[in-house]
């Protein structure tokens, strides 16, 4: 994913520190889940144009249609739950524990 978007090569991906290359996968995520949502909003401009969006009694102007169907602007908030709080003590002792699971004795 992130030799694609930006064209990097495997060395270099795999020479980044994880931190720094878990934020560019969530960025890129991020980037990717908003362009998806346009193009929903590209293919509801269509069935709307269609009628998608008409009734006998009412009629629905665009953005209302894309309220009605979850894909307006402002609902794009980050539906994703809040990060679990770590201590510093928890993340030290947990990154040892990494350290220590991959760590080559010389024989």
């Amino acid at each position: 994913m992130v030799q694609h978007r930006y064209g990097y090569t495997d060395e270099y991906v795999l020479s980044l520190p994880y931190a720094r290359f878990m934020d560019m996968v969530e960025t890129i995520s991020k980037i990717k889940a908003e362009e998806l949502r346009e193009e929903y909003r590209q293919a509801a401009f269509a069935s709307y144009l269609s009628g998608a969006g008409k009734t006998d009694d009412e009629s629905l102007t665009f953005a209302q249609y894309l309220k009605r169907i979850g894909l307006a602007k402002e609902d794009t908030e980050d539906a994703s739950p809040p990060a679990e709080e770590v201590t510093k003590e928890e993340a030290l002792a947990k990154a040892q524990n990494i350290l220590a699971t991959y760590r080559f004795t010389a024989e």
